[in-house]
């Protein structure tokens, strides 16, 4: 099983229960964000070599583009910019083309003092806005008149230090759960499987590709 762990975030969760029931009607757009202070805490400074960890893209966007393959599907095309140093490509910002909604991703390496933040925003039909960032505020429906609280269930987790790119522990341990309990009662992994997670590393390549040449690509 490959480790895409928003698939087993719950705020993540919850939102794909959103979205599949369209229980707020169709999802119209989506913007996910994923930044993170740059990795100095990585062996060897691997992660500032691009040839060895693929850079920022593959540490960090590569995550929501997994999650938007996840909910919606494989997109027509990808256009990708992107803001490169001598250490690779350290941002990048993708519109996918689909048919029936505006989507966008951005993720990347900032300052060091940043910290780490990861933001999902979606609206949908009827005008409401679903918003969860990991920093500010939890997942929240504001409807016409209101706003509305998401009640996300969690396990109960001791609280550890996590640093680097980790904002909290729940999405980490609802993955080791589901694997574990794959393996103990010899089910396959089928919320995410090496096919699925091989699509979505051909859909990050590409961006990477269009960033590069600064051009959409078709898929």
């Amino acid at each position: 099983m490959i480790g895409m762990v928003l698939r087993f975030w719950p705020e993540y969760i919850d939102f794909k229960r959103i979205v599949d029931s369209e229980i707020y009607g169709r999802l119209t757009a989506l913007t996910c964000t994923r930044l993170s202070s740059r990795p100095i805490f990585g062996w060897d400074k691997w992660y500032f070599e691009p040839k060895r960890s693929g850079g920022a893209v593959l540490d960090l966007h590569i995550h929501d583009t997994d999650y938007i393959y996840y909910l919606l599907g494989k997109p027509k095309s990808v256009r990708s910019l992107r803001k490169k140093s001598n250490q690779g490509t350290e941002y990048i910002n993708t519109t996918y083309n689909y048919e029936d909604a505006i989507v966008n991703a951005e993720g990347g390496w900032v300052e060091h003092s940043f910290g780490f933040v990861q933001a999902i925003r979606g609206i949908f039909e009827d005008g409401t806005v679903i918003e969860y960032n990991s920093k500010t505020q939890p997942l929240i429906i504001y409807k016409e008149k209101n706003s509305e609280l998401l009640n996300i269930t969690k396990d109960k987790i001791n609280s550890v230090n996590t640093g680097g790119n980790i904002s909290e522990l729940g999405g980490y341990y609802n993955e080791d759960k589901y694997w574990i309990d794959c393996l103990q009662n010899d089910k396959y992994p089928e919320r995410v499987t090496p096919k699925e997670a091989k699509a979505s590393l051909e859909i990050v390549l590409q961006e990477i590709k269009s960033s590069e040449i600064e051009k959409e690509i078709l898929l």
